[in-house]
């Protein structure tokens, strides 16, 4: 498989084929710009990691060198980023960076985000999550109704892209789905073991 990178508006996608191992791996990267560090990272590991490019600008990395896991490695280029990496699923082939949040910010529940997007997309077989890639932005108004959906990277699927930014746009987020969150919030939908029949069991 081909690497691909894609730039969308102030956000940087990047992509490659193998999935994060849990056994150690020799790093050999030099100091550098954090998003230089997270793209050798990508290449290195083969990790999808999707960020808001402001919030790296102007952020050094330290040098890796040596053999670590993928996760320590990960946390030493992040080491006094004021980021953390979130990891979509439990293979960990894929993660977005977020802010380190102050010790009296509230909780962020990701498991009512995540569970809340999975029942909502189940109800249309079409969007069911588990065999397609895409990634998307939301903005919610004060009760929680999507106000505006933004495509960052298509599902490759022109009818499925239009389906899934239409029932988003209708979607309502549950108070615990969106305490503490800034918005917008940043949705990386990936393939799961299973597919969508293993998601949407008992959904629909």
């Amino acid at each position: 498989m081909r690497w691909q990178r894609i730039a969308c508006t102030g956000w940087l996608v990047l992509a490659a084929a193998m999935a994060m191992a849990a056994e150690r791996r020799q790093f050999d990267l030099p100091a550098a710009p954090l998003h230089e560090a997270l793209e050798a990272f990508s290449a290195a590991t083969g990790m999808a990691v999707l960020y808001p490019r402001p919030w790296v600008d102007g952020q050094q990395a330290p040098a890796l060198r040596g053999a670590f896991e993928d996760q320590d490695a990960l946390a030493h280029l992040l080491a006094g980023s004021g980021l953390e990496a979130a990891f979509s699923d439990s293979r960990q082939r894929a993660f977005t960076l977020r802010r380190l949040a102050p010790s009296a910010a509230p909780v962020v529940d990701d498991r009512a985000l995540a569970d809340g997007l999975r029942r909502w997309l189940c109800a249309t077989p079409l969007l069911a999550p588990g065999d397609y890639r895409a990634a998307l932005q939301l903005w919610w108004h004060p009760d929680g109704r999507v106000r505006q959906v933004k495509l960052l990277a298509s599902t490759g699927v022109p009818d499925r892209d239009r389906q899934l930014q239409r029932r988003l746009g209708q979607w309502q987020l549950a108070p615990a789905a969106r305490q503490g969150r800034e918005q917008p919030v940043t949705l990386l939908l990936t393939p799961q073991p299973g597919g969508p029949a293993a998601q949407c069991s008992g959904e629909r």
